[in-house]
């Protein structure tokens, strides 16, 4: 059947869809602008002009914590926001929206109300979780002096920290730009109002799980964000801008004029750089030459995770070193630490540990057998195994091996399997940590027998399509830049599998695979 339309039919149609090309023409820019940052590098945007929703965010958009926070219209740049003494909470979440191996975090603050000699916290982010109850990652601090402290800290609870110092207080009134810097294979860069004012050039393991970011308060962690108590400070706030990467002194000149950045690359690291070699080595044990991490012994090799339940610290109960959470460590953290950088002017009491906490750790193994342990954190020291003799009903220890200073992650591989017993570590400098101790039984030979057994295969070409793993691939994105986020997918042999849509190029490796001398 043919349907003819009268002229008039198509000028109308003409018209539509000239007026649906020009509404699409000016919809697109707005749609663009919606689906991706406007700078390269950009994690997170916040200006006020959307009100508490970020204009651009990785992440979450919207605030986890507010109350007491105001919209005004005499910011640096547009509006602003301004945070109440006492009572103030504004935070965000920070998966996404901020890494801990590297990035930059600019911000506008007015004092609002003259400044003396009590410091106080400006901006802050707190670690998924922690061992101690301040759990602060990055702090921004008024140090009192006129001038701004700023650190972060490292896997191992370090600070890498900055102090700058005046002679002449901050006014009341006027907007400061501050930038803080941090990178894996750099350290931490202070910035104020364009100018570099602190710098400490180091190499770390900030790489961490991180939970949300916000101003002011006494702690923004996982487990509250609170002020009141000495912490009653308020303040303006503008232009929260987040970025990938330690950006470049010309680009923060922009960001204190009010200016986006401009000409920014797209990061591309690749394990040819030293530095990023020898960053990714350092984060899987691969950094020692001449004990790298050992060969699985044959074609066919069973393994069998070790659970330990029962860790002591003198008489303390302490299962925070081997519960499979990295950022959780033994022992806490003590008042006035000797670890780097953790003296502080804002004093917090000691945490759920003994004065004498830190120098010895004990492991009661299960009565089954074991021969391969790794450890993850700073400490360094002796592990001795402890066994008992029924025939004398005695105890006698033997070394196990010594673990080297300077480390992240070691691993040991026993010549003989040993049953049950205990497993002390000594500590050579009370206070360094240890992040996970983790226990196995590795054996060449196939899986041990049972009434049922499911074959999988890993693939690396395939999309991570069961919505089962969903939340999983949020995890790895909120918690790992671009280019570390390569994985592979266990399917059943038989499974159905799509390949990858989208090409992973320039992708760190999974683990590092190689090493040179």
């Amino acid at each position: 059947m043919r349907t003819e339309f009268s002229e008039e039919v198509r000028n109308l149609c003409r018209s539509y869809l000239s007026f649906f090309v020009v509404l699409l023409f000016f919809l697109i820019p707005a749609i663009s602008s919606a689906a991706g940052p406007k700078e390269t590098g950009l994690l997170f945007h916040l200006s006020g002009d959307n009100g508490f929703t970020a204009d651009y965010a990785s992440g979450n958009p919207e605030p986890t914590f507010l109350n007491d926070i105001d919209i005004v219209k005499d910011g640096a740049h547009g509006p602003a926001f301004s945070a109440a003494h006492v009572s103030q909470l504004f935070a965000y979440d920070a998966p996404g929206n901020i890494y801990a191996q590297r990035g930059t975090f600019s911000f506008f603050w007015r004092p609002r109300d003259p400044v003396g000699k009590t410091p106080f916290h400006i901006v802050q982010a707190g670690p998924s979780d922690h061992s101690d109850l301040v759990m602060t990652w990055l702090r921004i601090d008024y140090n009192g002096e006129g001038g701004y402290d700023a650190f972060v800290t490292d896997i191992n609870l370090a600070c890498a920290r900055v102090s700058y110092k005046s002679d002449t207080l901050p006014e009341a009134d006027k907007w400061y730009h501050l930038a803080f810097l941090w990178d894996e294979t750099k350290g931490v860069r202070l910035y104020l109002d364009g100018a570099l004012v602190g710098a400490k050039d180091t190499t770390a393991v900030f790489y961490s799980g991180l939970d949300q970011f916000g101003v002011g308060c006494r702690g923004v962690t996982p487990h509250f964000v609170g002020s009141e108590g000495n912490f009653i400070r308020g303040g303006d706030f503008d232009e929260f801008r987040i970025y990938d990467r330690m950006l470049p002194p010309g680009q923060i000149k922009r960001l204190a004029k009010g200016q986006p950045t401009k000409g920014l690359k797209k990061v591309i690291r690749q394990l040819a750089d030293p530095d990023v070699r020898g960053e990714w080595w350092l984060r899987y044990g691969w950094n020692r030459p001449g004990d790298i991490p050992p060969a699985l012994p044959g074609r066919e090799v069973s393994i069998r995770k070790v659970e330990i339940h029962e860790v002591y610290d003198i008489k303390q109960w302490w299962w925070k070193g081997n519960d499979g959470i990295r950022e959780t460590t033994w022992p806490s953290i003590y008042n006035r630490s000797r670890i780097t950088g953790r003296t502080d002017y804002m004093i917090q009491p000691d945490w759920n540990c003994y004065s004498l906490s830190g120098k010895s750790v004990t492991f009661t193994m299960p009565d089954e057998p074991w021969n391969h342990i790794e450890i993850a954190g700073a400490a360094y020291g002796s592990a001795v195994v402890i066994c008992e003799d029924y025939a004398t009903h005695t105890y006698k220890e033997q070394p196990l091996f010594r673990r080297p200073e300077n480390q992240e992650r070691t691993i040991h591989r026993i010549g003989n399997p040993v049953r049950g017993g205990k497993i002390r570590f000594d500590n050579d400098v009370q206070e360094t940590p240890i992040g996970e101790f983790m226990v196995y039984n590795v054996t060449a030979g196939k899986e041990p027998k049972g009434t049922t057994t499911l074959y999988y295969r890993l693939h690396g070409g395939v999309e991570a399509g069961n919505s089962s793993l969903t939340k999983l691939m949020d995890y790895i994105d909120g918690r790992f830049l671009p280019d570390e986020r390569n994985f592979m997918v266990a399917l059943p042999s038989r499974g159905y599998s799509v390949p990858r849509k989208t090409k992973h190029e320039n992708m760190l490796p999974l683990r590092p695979c190689a090493h040179s001398v």
